[in-house]
């Protein structure tokens, strides 16, 4: 049964118009951000000084759409669980003979799936902005594969893994979509307030800042504008160490959602 309610939900993003909206948004800003920073449109809408498509670049720019991206999670992730509760239709579901491991589940990799098909898009959409005709080919590097997979792999999946889980499960429990909403803002006040107290270069703020990105610049802030633009983004232990917190965070949240949840209890409402 888990296969087929994670077909069936594939399936309905797959038909659903709003899928193909989101990813052509987040495709072409991405994309025309990029040719932008190397000076496609022109050398007033770039840096001469700073190479677009160097690894730190790269990871700034996916640094920058993670941001939007949070914004994305309660109307795909959020709405998953939340449209069988709207519809009323849930009370019809839980009589199917499927475990709620199979229900769960099924609908939270169904809609990260979507979200993530949706991720690929920003890194392809940057990688062709390097290849846009009218590009100044002295602001890019050779294309290397390793910072868009650094990028999408280490910070991107994994930080929207824990804030889709949040809103998953926030969303879960209250039967609120607005409440998937308001707790991605939290959790985003929750970092910066993190910084503020622990500081910007203290241990605690490395492991606790919840995008990685601290951890991240503590290598990086440094670094002369020759090595921002020539040196790959080669991570410390310590961002291991961060990703590993939060998704350790993320199994514990969802766990939480899933002792909460009860098919019988949601009858009964």
């Amino acid at each position: 049964m888990f296969l087929t309610i994670l077909h069936f939900e594939l399936k309905y993003w797959l038909k659903n118009w709003s899928f193909y909206i989101y990813l052509s948004v987040f495709f072409v800003m991405a994309l025309l951000s990029m040719a932008g920073a190397a000076g496609a449109f022109g050398e007033g809408t770039a840096s001469t000084d700073h190479i677009a498509n160097s690894p730190l670049s790269i990871y700034n720019f996916t640094k920058f759409f993670n941001k939007f991206l949070l914004f994305l999670l309660p109307a795909i992730v959020g709405s998953t669980i939340y449209k069988d509760f709207k519809s009323n239709f849930n009370n019809i579901l839980f009589t199917y003979p499927f475990s709620k491991t199979n229900y769960l589940f099924a609908k939270f990799l169904s809609s990260f799936i979507i979200v993530s098909i949706i991720t690929i898009f920003v890194e392809l959409g940057l990688f062709l902005g390097t290849k846009i005709p009218t590009a100044n080919g002295a602001q890019l590097l050779p294309f290397d594969a390793l910072p868009y997979l650094q990028t999408y792999f280490i910070f991107l999946i994994p930080n929207l893994l824990l804030f889709g889980t949040v809103v998953f499960v926030t969303v879960l429990i209250s039967r609120n979509i607005y409440v998937g909403f308001i707790s991605v803002i939290l959790l985003w006040l929750l970092s910066e307030i993190v910084l503020r107290i622990a500081g910007i270069e203290s241990l605690t703020s490395f492991l606790l800042e919840p995008f990685g990105n601290n951890a991240t610049q503590s290598i990086t802030r440094h670094w002369t504008l020759s090595e921002q633009n020539t040196l790959p983004l080669v991570l410390q232990p310590i961002v291991y160490y961060n990703r590993l917190v939060w998704l350790f965070a993320s199994i514990i949240i969802f766990t939480i959602g899933y002792r909460w949840f009860s098919f019988s209890q949601n009858l009964l409402h």
